[in-house]
């Protein structure tokens, strides 16, 4: 890639820090270094991304994402807006990991086994949310998933036979 079209992440970078910085300093928000820090690493994870997907580097959407994402979520934290206790944490990282396997299937269609791990993670994830939010019982939720865990695996067992086969 020559180095007329790469993205300059380090130039973008310094100007996120600086308006952060700047707008620090005329007391328009208060931010803290841990906000600057995350809301660094989500601008460096989506640079990634977006590189990614213009240069079809596709091996650093899922990483990027992944960036981006945890990121975002410890820059929401930072500023009190989402809870940071580990039962937050926790669904939230399988819901991560869930949008990054779903960025990997947008970025090459063909991979269409790539959708089973991301709608696990972004079932369970979000059941999980729900759960801690108080919508649906936490009991209820395990139980379901006692009844129906084997259902994950005849759908991983499908994938692998069906993406050996290319049908």
């Amino acid at each position: 890639m020559p180095s007329q079209q790469r993205l300059p992440v380090f130039g973008i970078l310094l100007l996120v820090v600086g308006v952060a910085l700047l707008l620090e300093k005329l007391d328009v928000i208060e931010f803290g270094w841990s906000r600057i820090l995350w809301a660094a690493v989500a601008v460096i994870g989506a640079a990634i991304v977006i590189r990614a997907f213009v240069y079809d580097g596709r091996g650093k959407i899922f990483w990027g994402t992944v960036l981006f994402l945890y990121g975002l979520f410890f820059f929401l934290r930072s500023m009190n807006l989402i809870e940071g206790h580990f039962t937050v944490f926790m669904p939230a990282s399988m819901a991560i990991l869930g949008v990054a396997f779903l960025m990997l299937f947008v970025s090459d269609p063909k991979d269409w086994h790539l959708l089973i791990p991301s709608v696990i993670l972004l079932a369970f994830g979000g059941a999980f949310m729900l759960a801690d939010a108080g919508y649906i019982r936490r009991w209820e939720m395990w139980d379901t998933f006692r009844t129906w865990w084997p259902a994950i695996l005849v759908l991983v067992g499908l994938s692998l036979i069906l993406r050996r086969r290319k049908i």
